[in-house]
């Protein structure tokens, strides 16, 4: 719940509060609870980055309306209700509260700090009384009613123990639904001490209520250190009201300060109320809201989440989910495509849990899509992740002509079609990345006792080894201690690697060190250049990925676009979820991610059917030397025969435009006419043997269930029997397919 409230409150574009202690508590709240950081900004504010917004917060604590209150006092109403009070407390001073009737309010240590005070000072008794309005709450019932037991138990026991010396009661308590303001005017008018033990406090305007009615007679303020009221009056008495003693001794020095010192601390708070009206902090309010909203027609609000989990993210104005529609006639006017995915949460769903993740498998769906996407020829397809090999390989290795990328570029298998696709490929390293074993062994040992160092010093974090990487982890120490510590870390590992090819990054909540050349925004740089140096240049290029380090590869491709490397209507960028990125697509979830490759692989198998305007012309162009050769009436027999080959390789490199072909699964034939009859025998032979497997299957299955919903009696003989011959004959065709498929492989 809490991480909602925050959250919902982070929607907003201005957060104010009346003091910076309350905002501290809110920031510190939101740097634990959410991750996030601030830090000030201009107009004396203070800036929190959530949402790709900069949510701005203010501290300024609202003042009353002086000349209302002079106003007020100065009616007829209130002037009667001041004599009264004046000689309902003849000849004595007065020790004046007014709270809301609960625990917070500390109203029983008010009264406990008064009785202490009269037993210490007896001179006392008889001359002060406490006048305390205790205020009806709207709700909290079962508080209100202990509240109200234990304030009525203290006056009961407070008054019979003065009562005598005193001559009459020294606590004048009363319970009212409300407290007017003309009735509050009046009270702090004929009162001597206002005392306010509050446990806990928000906006509360009495005590500068109780400045602006003694203007010409100076009051004495008592402030619990608790109210907020407390850091705008200095001049006040300020009190811990869980220390008994300091209370006490604050009511003693009200009554025995001399009137200079009263008048002063009077002219420090009555300073504050004149110079901050209401009408002030409501312009300097609505001037940060205003404020707060960049007029930007480039940039959009954009919901996402239901509820309670309801957020306001701030994205680029072309920021629009992508679908298979828009994606499919690009795809399909394109020759040469490159396709690079995430792994995580973007073919497979998010399992992360508060001890670690537990890497998914990808669906099935999202495989066999992969492998038809593969298997056509036009079309480039990587997995681009940060994970180790052994995780890629063990997730992604059966599929064939797939490329992957593990830690973020540093190593690449390159992608491979055919019978040994299947089969592990060696992974290589990337570029020049300090591959001397020597270089690359001296790097490492000196991050790691560096960072051994910040380990030793820093409860919570943790070193991470990776092949391309040395971490440094602190995300589960104390937030801002592990703040402190990777800042010093990292400024101390660039000065030690200065002029090294390496690169020392700071992330959420980690510090990694790592060689230049890696990168997943560099690595796919490398894998389009690359296929532009083979003579294929890509005119489609999508790019799906949810991670912090998959806007490296946005931000590549948007280099490339604007270097006109890339065409820009082809390029086709796409974070997963509604949140602040630099791509221009987003989708929902995994499923999404899904949902787009078959969309994609269904564009791929429809054009498979359909000859194009291109399709045709390689046909005649590969066609043309059969024709001419037909031509010549004079051809002999080898010039028949090498004619046939030609048609067979004419044919073959039609189909390898149209349909994705494996190349290890060609068979050659080069036998002539007659050999080409046996293959249609042999192919034929096939076709009905295996209508004939799958007639006797179904006669298989047939038996079983009649065989299990029969009781045990002698008609059960003639079925076991049936069943033996059914799989008999099931047995023997499996194994004439079987030979008629040697048959045709030879």
């Amino acid at each position: 719940m809490r991480k909602e409230l925050l959250r919902g409150m982070l929607n907003a574009d201005h957060i104010g509060f009346h003091l910076y202690e309350y905002a501290r508590h809110f920031m510190s709240a939101c740097r634990r609870i959410l991750g996030l950081s601030y830090k000030p900004v201009l107009r004396g504010q203070l800036g929190i980055d959530y949402g790709g917004r900069r949510v701005a917060v203010t501290c300024s604590h609202m003042a009353i309306d002086l000349q209302s209150i002079e106003e007020t006092l100065a009616t007829q109403n209130v002037r009667d209700m001041v004599v009264t009070l004046h000689q309902k407390y003849r000849d004595k001073k007065i020790f004046a509260g007014c709270d809301t009737i609960e625990r917070l309010k500390g109203i029983p240590s008010k009264m406990l700090a008064f009785d202490g005070f009269l037993s210490r000072c007896p001179d006392f008794i008889g001359k002060v009384l406490l006048v305390q309005k205790g205020i009806h709450p709207r709700g909290r019932v079962m508080d209100y009613l202990q509240s109200k037991k234990e304030i009525e138990l203290a006056v009961q026991a407070i008054n019979n123990k003065y009562r005598d010396v005193a001559k009459g009661d020294v606590i004048d308590y009363e319970e009212v639904d409300e407290f007017p303001f003309n009735e509050r005017l009046a009270l702090w008018r004929v009162a001597n001490v206002q005392i306010t033990t509050v446990l806990r406090d928000g906006l509360n305007t009495t005590p500068f209520e109780f400045i602006a009615t003694h203007k010409s007679s100076p009051g004495v303020l008592i402030m619990s250190e608790f109210s907020g009221s407390s850091r705008m009056l200095s001049g006040a008495l300020t009190v811990n009201p869980w220390e008994l003693d300091q209370v006490i001794d604050a009511l003693r020095d009200a009554m025995y300060m001399p009137a200079i010192e009263r008048e002063h601390r009077r002219n420090c708070d009555f300073q504050f109320v004149t110079a901050n009206p209401p009408r002030r902090w409501a312009k300097c309010v609505l001037t940060d809201i205003v404020s707060a909203r960049k007029k930007e027609e480039s940039f959009v609000y954009m919901g996402t989440g239901f509820g309670l989990d309801f957020r306001l993210v701030e994205v680029s104005a072309r920021f629009r989910k992508l679908t298979g529609q828009e994606l499919a006639p690009a795809y399909r006017a394109s020759t040469n495509r490159a396709i690079f995915l995430d792994y995580y949460r973007t073919l497979a769903p998010d399992t992360s849990t508060m001890i670690g993740v537990r890497w998914p498998d990808v669906p099935l769906s999202a495989l066999s899509t992969l492998e038809q996407l593969c298997k056509d020829p036009r079309s480039t397809v990587f997995i681009v992740s940060g994970c180790s090999c052994d995780l890629l390989t063990q997730k992604f290795g059966g599929v064939p002509g797939l490329g992957l990328v593990a830690e973020h570029g540093y190593f690449i298998r390159r992608a491979v079609l055919g019978n040994d696709a299947r089969i592990g490929r060696p992974w290589e390293r990337h570029g020049d990345l300090l591959q001397a074993e020597g270089g690359h062994q001296q790097w490492r040992v000196k991050a790691e006792k560096i960072m051994q160092l910040y380990v030793d010093r820093t409860n919570g974090s943790a070193l991470e080894f990776r092949r391309s990487a040395v971490l440094f982890r602190y995300g589960k120490s104390d937030f801002d201690f592990g703040k402190l510590q990777a800042a010093e870390l990292r400024e101390h590992l660039e000065g030690v690697f200065e002029g090294w090819p390496l690169n020392v990054i700071q992330g959420k909540d980690y510090i990694e060190v790592r060689p230049e050349g890696v990168g997943k925004g560099k690595l796919v740089g490398h894998l389009l250049e690359k296929m532009h140096t083979d003579g294929k240049p890509a005119d489609f290029v999508l790019c799906i990925g949810d991670d912090v380090a998959d806007e490296l590869m946005f931000e590549q491709l948007k280099t490339m676009v604007a270097n006109q490397k890339l065409p820009q209507d082809k390029v086709f960028t796409c974070t997963v979820g509604q949140k602040p990125s630099k791509a221009e697509f987003f989708v929902d979830d995994y499923t999404d991610v899904i949902e787009l490759l078959t969309s994609l692989k269904v564009v791929a198998t429809k054009s498979n059917r359909n000859y194009s305007l291109s399709d045709m012309q390689s046909f005649v162009r590969d066609t043309r030397p059969f024709l001419s050769s037909r031509a010549n009436t004079g051809a002999s027999r080898s010039t028949m025969s090498n004619m046939a080959m030609r048609r067979s390789a004419s044919r073959h490199g039609l189909f390898s435009h149209l349909t994705p072909v494996i190349e290890d699964q060609i068979v050659p034939t080069d036998g002539g006419e007659s050999e080409t009859k046996q293959q249609a025998s042999n192919r034929h032979k096939i076709t009905w043997l295996k209508r004939l497997q799958q007639f006797g299957a179904a006669a298989i299955v047939v038996g079983i269930f009649r065989w299990r919903s029969r009781s045990r009696n002698s008609k059960d003989k003639k079925l076991l029997l049936y069943l033996v011959v059914s799989f008999g004959i099931a047995w023997s065709i499996q194994r004439a397919r079987s030979k008629a498929h040697k048959q045709m492989a030879c």
